[in-house]
């Protein structure tokens, strides 16, 4: 893949791809790179996939923390919102990734403008909360005594951001689809 700076292209601008080789693995291959790049890439980029591919929506956010709008079933389209993991040097942070039939749009927000504030926020707490997770499970497997109130501490800390998300969150089921 070629990457932003190498490119003589702007790929921060709307890109359709009406017709392609991709199936739904590279459309994912595609979303980790934009998760891990410390700059922004890309605002959109309208994908038709390859004739005959339906969509597999746990293909596309392998490996990615997502939320989905609960009303899925109320649009045309079915959307999912996602956090990079590389927050670098980036405003475009909310990415949006819509779909239908076999085609996907991919658009990357800047929360500080539009409507992707409360999309940000619950995806921060999401992360968030799964660093407490992670942070917990780890001091499990190691060993207990002075541990024990850092990891009284994280478990607080855990409950307050479970408390927060859910008053926060009021539309979107929250999934950590990693494999």
């Amino acid at each position: 893949m070629i990457s932003p700076r190498e490119s003589p292209v702007d790929f921060r601008v709307w890109a359709p791809l009406k017709k392609t080789n991709f199936d739904c693995s590279d459309v994912n291959k595609f979303i980790q790179y934009w998760s891990d790049c410390d700059e922004d890439m890309i605002e959109a980029v309208w994908i038709t996939l390859k004739e005959g591919t339906q969509i597999d929506e746990q293909q596309l956010v392998k490996n990615l923390i997502v939320i989905s709008d609960l009303e899925n079933g109320q649009h045309e389209w079915d959307w999912i919102f996602m956090k990079p993991r590389n927050m670098g040097n980036r405003k475009f942070v909310v990415g949006q990734l819509e779909f239908r039939k076999n085609e996907i749009i991919f658009s990357a927000n800047d929360p500080s403008k539009g409507d992707f504030s409360n999309e940000y926020s619950i995806l921060e707490l999401v992360h968030q909360k799964r660093d407490c997770e992670e942070k917990i499970r780890k001091m499990e497997k190691g060993f207990r005594g002075l541990r024990d109130a850092e990891k009284k501490k994280l478990q607080l800390e855990l409950k307050e951001l479970e408390r927060k998300l859910t008053d926060l969150n009021r539309v979107y089921e929250i999934r950590n689809v990693e494999t």
